[in-house]
């Protein structure tokens, strides 16, 4: 029977203080799991690769405190040398400068396979100094079972440069081959390349949230071709590699080098989900998608903090994903008292063989109800009055202590209204101008509203999605490929005089602009079907709309194309 349960837990995060390994993970280690963000210069893509970085970045929080970045221009070899030290999962994007090279016959481990970083701090995005496979070996050491995610680099996964020959089959396995070699010898166990990176985020929750192994995750992912081929290392002895060269084009644009025995998580779920079953909608129920081998059951207990079952629970499925859902509720059909739950989870195939038992900590905390927002998209920055502010809300159902900030993409405060203070059951509001702290306009773009409600031993976290700007832009796909389509949804914040503009611009291609389809008020929608033809890089979107007082509102968004 193909391995039983893992689970993608789809309300909370897992696995504080495990590190991805092979075997079971101690859920009492000392510390949480590090996660290191890297971001070189490469001129004109830097801000779309930052936006990859923010996505992953956002990703590993929900799971991990311990996350550190290190962009350009800042991004020298002393800045990612201390992230990368004890890093369990290392995600870089930049330019990759490997071997076979066009440039050299022979391999320079001083540049050749590894990262490519400013020279000094505070420079520019566009000069690059290469710290090859030397640097690596000789100054950093990973955490044991580190997975490496290299993202948007050439060379790393085979391909060659944009405007350069491809290469022969060969000259790509010699590529993949020697750009991971660096990487596991410092402590890694798979190393990952997607030349269109913007699946790290996706990785990272997998990582965190799945029980397979890490190859098993790559050949799935969504930016999976279908034609996977294995080859041995020559580099690392005993390490296997795969490529998954483009279908269309034959291209090598992915590939994983290392221990195809690597497993994501622990079966353990080890930082709890937190669920307030008070009727109001939000973290009402706890649910975890988990992964059979087939058709098969799910039978779940839910066990009170002292041991005593509550709940049975019981799920089927044809296969292969089954979801088990739990509302707070006892089998007697009253809430369960507030406190700290174990939901075991035990899966069993249509062949009867059953999988091991996956624990997962399920908080009950229900002084949080009611939560409110009056508006997801507004528009502070153009001075108007027609969506200028947002009002959020909610209402404390017994004594806490509270934080409530807004935070900006990449987790930093930009407005602190409670810092860690106590509170009486109450009903409370805060309207929202788009102001930072100092009382300045914040930047356009998404925003979060953390809420952070705790009684010193149960604590309840709720996110709210703010987007400041014009339009909240979400396009249906992550990386645009020449021939297919996209298409963009825009959600305006203030009323407009009629359908807005989309302006969209390729490499090597005029810009085109088209009127755009109202779907229901203040959301429209946009399909476009690329050609073929032009060049590989970043495709923009630009959309504009007149509002109903005749001011100009525009958002943009830029997408990886190849």
């Amino acid at each position: 029977m193909r391995s039983i349960l893992l689970a993608a837990v789809v309300v909370g995060g897992v696995l504080l203080g495990a590190v991805p390994g092979s075997g079971p993970a101690s859920v009492a280690a000392a510390s949480p799991p590090k996660v290191a963000i890297i971001v070189g210069p490469v001129g004109g893509s830097t801000a779309g690769y930052k936006r990859d970085a923010d996505a992953a970045a956002a990703e590993a929080l929900k799971y991990t405190p311990n996350v550190v970045k290190v962009y350009t221009p800042n991004a020298t070899w002393t800045a990612a040398r201390a992230a990368l030290q004890d890093a369990s999962i290392v995600i870089y994007m930049g330019h990759g400068n490997g071997f076979p090279s066009p440039y050299t016959s022979t391999m320079a481990p001083d540049r050749h396979n590894g990262l490519g970083l400013n020279p000094t701090a505070g420079g520019d995005d566009s000069t690059t100094k290469y710290y090859g496979e030397q640097y690596l070996r000789n100054e950093v050491r990973l955490a044991s079972n580190a997975v490496v995610i290299l993202g948007h680099l050439c060379y790393a996964s085979g391909s060659s440069e944009p405007g350069k020959p491809d290469p022969t089959l060969e000259q790509a396995r010699q590529r993949i081959d020697n750009f991971a070699s660096g990487f596991l010898a410092i402590g890694a166990r798979a190393v990952i390349s997607e030349a269109y990176g913007s699946a790290s985020a996706n990785y990272v929750a997998a990582l965190f949230t799945t029980r397979q192994t890490v190859f098993d995750m790559w050949l799935t992912s969504s930016a999976s071709q279908g034609n996977p081929t294995a080859f041995a290392s020559t580099r690392t002895p005993g390490a296997t590699a795969y490529s998954d060269p483009d279908r269309s084009s034959g291209k090598f644009y992915r590939s994983i080098v290392g221990d195809p025995a690597l497993m994501t998580t622990t079966t353990s779920q080890t930082t709890p989900v937190t669920i307030s079953p008070n009727g109001d909608r939000v973290n009402d129920t706890w649910t975890a998608k988990l992964l059979l081998g087939g058709a098969g059951t799910l039978d779940a207990t839910v066990t009170a903090p002292d041991g005593a079952p509550v709940r049975r629970l019981l799920s089927s499925t044809n296969g292969p994903t089954a979801t088990i859902t739990w509302d707070g509720q006892t089998d007697a059909g009253i809430g369960a008292a507030d406190g700290r739950y174990t939901v075991t989870v035990t899966g069993r195939d249509a062949a009867g063989n059953t999988g091991p038992t996956v624990a997962f900590s399920v908080v009950v905390y229900r002084a949080i109800g009611s939560v409110t927002t009056s508006a997801t998209v507004f528009y502070p920055q153009d001075g108007d009055t027609l969506a200028g502010s947002t009002r959020l809300g909610f209402s404390l159902t017994q004594p806490a202590t509270v934080t409530w900030q807004i935070v900006d993409a990449a987790g930093t405060p930009v407005l602190t209204t409670y810092d860690g203070v106590a509170l009486l059951a109450r009903s409370i509001s805060l309207k929202w101008d788009g102001r930072d702290q100092a009382g300045n306009l914040v930047p356009a773009g998404t925003y979060d509203s953390v809420l952070t409600v705790t009684n010193g031993v149960l604590t309840d976290v709720v996110r709210t999605r703010l987007t400041a700007s014009a339009f909240a832009l979400t396009p249906s796909v992550s990386t645009v490929v020449r021939g297919g389509s996209v298409t963009i949804t825009a959600i305006s914040a203030e009323p407009l005089k009629a359908s807005p503009k989309l302006t969209y611009t390729r490499p090597g291609l005029a810009a085109q602009t088209v009127t755009m389809s109202k779907i229901k008020t203040g959301t429209y929608r946009l399909t476009i079907r690329l050609s073929n033809n032009g060049g590989a890089g970043t495709m923009a979107f630009k959309v504009t709309g007149i509002d109903t007082r005749g001011g100009t509102n525009a958002s943009t968004l830029s997408l990886p194309l190849r």
